[in-house]
């Protein structure tokens, strides 16, 4: 059964601009939607918005700016728990989010599209672990690697799946859908108290 539309998925990593437009060329993407929160790099000033979309633009690739709707940083503290993860239950709940989702999926259907944050691995970003699981069915994710290479989300969950080790007795962990890392920079009581 072939999907109805199709979203790449890319980390722009550390490459070079010239590196990252061979790369989504490569793959004939025709459009990038950025979902960093914020659209910045101290160490890739390259991938700042205003020269990434000035680069894409010459490389004759359309820039589209959802960090607001799709970033895995939302302003509300209440999206946070105690140790600064994001809880991606509660932004799936957002009518933000379900708005950045619709609108996604709207661009992708016109154009060949990958929505790009920084990190390569896609185990690591809210690209996947957020965006990918919140799309609609029928909406097919592949992710594009640094080395080229492109890898439906589906057959990287599978092979996600296999190398989990199974917990003790075979007894499922209830996990809670956050992200991996803490990325809210002050946990202290301080920053859930409204101050």
């Amino acid at each position: 059964m072939s999907s109805s539309v199709q979203i790449w998925s890319v980390g722009h990593s550390n490459h070079s601009i010239e590196r990252f437009v061979e790369l989504l060329k490569g793959a004939e993407i025709e459009q990038i939607v950025d979902v960093r929160s914020q659209p910045f790099s101290k160490y890739t000033p390259h991938f700042n918005s205003a020269p990434l979309e000035l680069s894409l633009t010459r490389a004759g690739i359309a820039y589209i700016f959802m960090g607001d709707s799709l970033g895995g940083r939302p302003p509300e503290v209440s999206m946070y728990d105690q140790e600064g993860h994001v809880l991606y239950g509660e932004m799936a709940k957002s009518e933000r989010l379900r708005e950045g989702i619709l609108t996604l999926t709207t661009v992708s259907s016109t154009k060949r599209t990958a929505m790009m944050c920084s990190e390569e691995s896609p185990l690591d970003c809210h690209r996947r672990l957020l965006i990918t699981r919140v799309l609609s069915e029928g909406i097919e994710v592949v992710h594009l690697r640094s080395d080229g290479s492109q890898i439906k989300d589906s057959d990287f969950a599978a092979m996600s799946d296999a190398l989990e080790q199974p917990t003790l007795f075979a007894v499922e962990e209830v996990k809670q859908w956050r992200s991996i890392r803490p990325v809210l920079r002050s946990t202290g009581p301080d920053a859930f108290s409204g101050h």
